[in-house]
């Protein structure tokens, strides 16, 4: 709610760019220690190679997607599919390193699964 009047006037790259100043308090007051205390050289290359994926990719293509969906179909449905992201990490964790669900865990998939399928049946009501 309150970026979609942002992202419908100006561009998704310039929004996440603003944005950014604000994960600064969080992460002084949450993580400022750990920060401080991280030397570069602890990274291996393929850390490097990881951190550069979950920034370029996880983060910016990631958040430049949902700006930009967020000004083409609204908060509604851009929310709707951020849902999605939790249930496809734990089946692409099955399928790639053969993890399993605890019980509570598949109570959650299946809660996540039964808002997102609500909430479309309500909006294709209401569109009626």
């Amino acid at each position: 709610l309150v970026m979609r009047p942002l992202v419908g006037k100006y561009d998704p790259l310039a929004v996440l760019t603003y944005s950014m100043p604000g994960a600064l308090p969080p992460l002084l007051i949450f993580g400022g220690a750990a920060t401080a205390a991280f030397h570069p050289s602890q990274l291996s290359w393929i850390g490097w190679t990881n951190l550069a994926q979950v920034v370029l990719f996880s983060g910016v293509v990631a958040f430049l997607a949902f700006y930009k969906g967020l000004n083409q179909v609204g908060p509604a449905v851009a929310t709707s599919y951020q849902f999605g992201v939790p249930v496809m990490a734990a089946f692409f964790g099955w399928l790639v390193f053969g993890r399993s669900l605890a019980p509570i865990q598949w109570l959650g998939v299946l809660s996540v699964i039964g808002g997102v399928a609500t909430s479309s049946w309500a909006r294709a009501r209401a569109a009626r």
